[in-house]
């Protein structure tokens, strides 16, 4: 099938990282000759440019995340469209979005282990494939690495742990034990990933779960995911400012997070994705500490890379054969700060 003609969905995103994305994507498929229009969600299906989409026929769909996914029924005028959903996270994080019947639909991942979890659990699904993130050129050149202002970054919001250990504990058995022992397992740096930890408990008690009723429990337990990345980034903070070293934090919430160290914090707050480039192009090290991914990417690697810093990463299996630790990346592991 030939694509002419392209509807890309933008959306709402922490830091509007998805729709700037979104609008590098146009620039990709204008460059090639291709016809590309938006639907901006945000918007509302009453908005005129929106209205507009919705009479013309399109040969690819292409969402972030599978927004307006069981909606897609609007946007084809053509029988032989193809939905293209570009997950940036865990499918269990949109697992109701995945159970949605959609003729020609793709999935595609930033982690391996994520297509596995799509061709184990959502037969709807008839294509599935890995693709990495992509990175950003910032729009303006890049500060000379020596003058750079900031010493070492770290970009991310800080959930409160006690709201989410709180929210364990009310958990009703089994439960709270089963989210105990993998929670405690993530912590000490287990390179499993959460769903494999989770199939793991169940065996060792003797549970068999129906698909169905697997995939729902584990998205009604996916907080575990945010809990960990809280807690890591903590951890992570923790062990450079003990040792004396400055690191300025951009996100939201960490305010509230009792550091130790506090004189060795920097906090910034809340910024967009285009300063996001700003600032690691006037960074010496960004650090990357990763969600959950076991064998995947994250666009701070390459956004960072891209803008001329060290990238400071978590290691992982796709990480690890794509880089050369030392050469164009430093590693480190949860469980050897």
């Amino acid at each position: 099938m030939e694509l002419k003609n392209i509807l890309i969905i933008k959306g709402s995103a922490q830091y509007g990282v998805m729709r700037d994305f979104a609008d590098a994507l146009v620039k990709g498929f204008s460059h090639y000759g291709l016809s590309v229009d938006y639907f901006d969600a945000i918007l509302g299906d009453d908005n005129p440019d929106n209205i507009a989409t919705m009479s013309k026929e399109y040969d690819l769909v292409l969402s972030f995340n599978g927004m307006l996914l069981g909606a897609q029924e609007m946007l084809f005028k053509n029988p032989n469209s193809i939905f293209w959903t570009f997950l940036v996270d865990h499918p269990y994080h949109h697992h109701w979005r995945m159970l949605a019947k959609c003729n020609n639909h793709v999935v595609s991942c930033v982690d391996r282990k994520h297509v596995e979890y799509i061709k184990k659990y959502y037969q709807n699904i008839e294509h599935s494939c890995f693709i990495p993130h992509g990175g950003n050129i910032p729009s303006k050149e890049p500060v000379s690495f020596e003058n750079r202002k900031y010493q070492v970054c770290l970009m991310g919001t800080y959930g409160d742990l006690g709201d989410y250990e709180r929210k364990i504990d009310s958990l009703p058995e089994p439960d709270k034990s089963i989210v105990l022992s993998i929670t405690s397992q993530l912590k000490a740096g287990s390179p499993q990933s959460y769903e494999e930890l989770f199939d793991i408990e169940l065996k060792a008690r003797g549970l068999q779960l129906p698909k169905k009723m697997c995939t729902d429990l584990i998205n009604t337990l996916a907080f575990i995911d945010p809990y960990i990345r809280a807690y890591n980034r903590t951890k992570i903070l923790y062990a450079l400012t003990s040792s004396g070293i400055v690191v300025d934090v951009f996100g939201n919430g960490w305010d509230k997070d009792p550091c130790k160290n506090p004189n060795n914090l920097i906090l910034h707050g809340n910024i967009p994705y285009e300063e996001v480039l700003s600032v690691m192009s006037d960074s010496k090290i960004v650090i990357n500490p990763l969600p959950l991914f076991r064998d995947g990417s994250h666009e701070r690697v390459f956004s960072s890379m891209l803008c001329g810093a060290i990238c400071l990463s978590e290691i992982n299996t796709y990480l690890s054969e794509s880089f050369n630790h030392g050469e164009e990346i430093v590693f480190f592991q949860m469980d050897d700060m």
